[in-house]
């Protein structure tokens, strides 16, 4: 997989093993590409290109922007709906008898409530019970866990719901720690999912990072992580 842009001399490619650094220094310009990226994740217009052999992706299919760490995101629709899917076929294989049972109730009680309208009704007659957990809220919920957990769940999770994703987390080295990143980052590599954080200044950079960085003045360079920044 690879970012492109035009101000990037070359792409950023996520290469096995690695997480990719892009740091501006230049607060405008930080700025301006935060917002297109942001913008594009969102279905809206903008210059970079997300592709993974040679095939362009669908930004907003594809990439998951990351810049509120206090309030965990809730999952799009879609992938809520496949979460929900996955957990209730991991049902049906692991407690079928309880599964069924319950659908079972939940068609009887439907139809003893219809029986004692006064007036004619209708229920779908089936065994959905996707649309049963759907109407109940039943929904993926990180509130109550550490920001730090939070964020490694909803990207783990993500990453397992839907083919090449990209995940971009915006001024992490603000709420976490270097510990608490080199945690994140292995478990980036375990699960080898595409990482670029996205910084607006680099301060001791930390292992398995390939950092592109562009000075105040927009000058690029490009560090690993066995370079000093100045």
């Amino acid at each position: 997989m690879k970012l492109t842009h035009p101000i990037f001399s070359e792409p950023i490619f996520f290469r096995e093993n690695r997480v990719q650094v892009l740091a501006v220094e230049a607060p405008g310009a930080f700025r301006k590409l935060v917002t297109e990226l942001t913008r594009q994740s969102e279905g809206g217009e903008g210059a970079f290109v997300l592709s993974c052999d040679d095939v362009c992706l669908d930004p907003a299919e594809h990439l998951q922007v990351i810049f509120d760490y206090i309030h965990p995101q809730t999952l799009e629709k879609r992938l809520l709906n496949k979460a929900i899917a996955a957990l209730l076929k991991e049902a049906q294989e692991a407690m079928p008898e309880e599964t069924f049972q319950f659908a079972r109730a939940v068609q009887m009680y439907l139809g003893q409530l219809a029986a004692l309208a006064d007036y004619p009704v209708a229920f779908e007659q089936s065994e959905n019970l996707l649309d049963l957990l759907k109407a109940m809220n039943f929904r993926v919920d990180l509130s109550d866990l550490p920001v730090c957990e939070a964020l490694y769940e909803r990207i783990a999770l993500v990453h397992n719901l839907a083919k090449n994703q990209c995940f971009v987390l915006v001024n992490a080295r603000a709420y976490f720690s270097a510990e608490e990143l080199t945690n994140l980052y292995a478990m980036a590599r375990y699960r080898k999912i595409s990482l670029l954080m996205m910084e607006s200044r680099i301060e001791g950079p930390l292992s398995d990072e390939d950092i592109r960085l562009f000075d105040a003045d927009l000058c690029e360079l490009t560090l690993d992580s066995g370079q000093e920044i100045e």
